[in-house]
């Protein structure tokens, strides 16, 4: 059981490198991983583990890989033209 515990960093990282390779947008990554009954909750159910593991490497590298997709959402994604102006009534 020790064994399990010791690779939940490990895990949560492995799926969000599976992930990445997707090139899935950045908020698709951070929802499956982080949001409501994602990896992250999956992994660890308490505020004390989550704590714990955002102290570790592998959430450094799981933040580097976020931080990527967002530079290609930037890069992918079209900006919305400028709305017209209003004339005055």
């Amino acid at each position: 059981m020790a064994t399990a515990k010791l690779n939940k960093p490990k895990q949560f990282l492995d799926e969000a490198r599976k992930l990445h390779r997707r090139k899935i947008s950045s908020t698709e990554f951070w929802n499956s991983l982080c949001g409501i009954d994602g990896q992250l909750s999956r992994l660890f159910p308490t505020q004390t583990e989550r704590v714990a593991f955002s102290k570790t490497t592998e959430w450094k590298k799981f933040h580097e890989l976020w931080q990527e997709l967002q530079e290609q959402d930037k890069q992918t994604v079209p900006l919305l033209p400028p709305l017209p102006a209003r004339s005055a009534p």
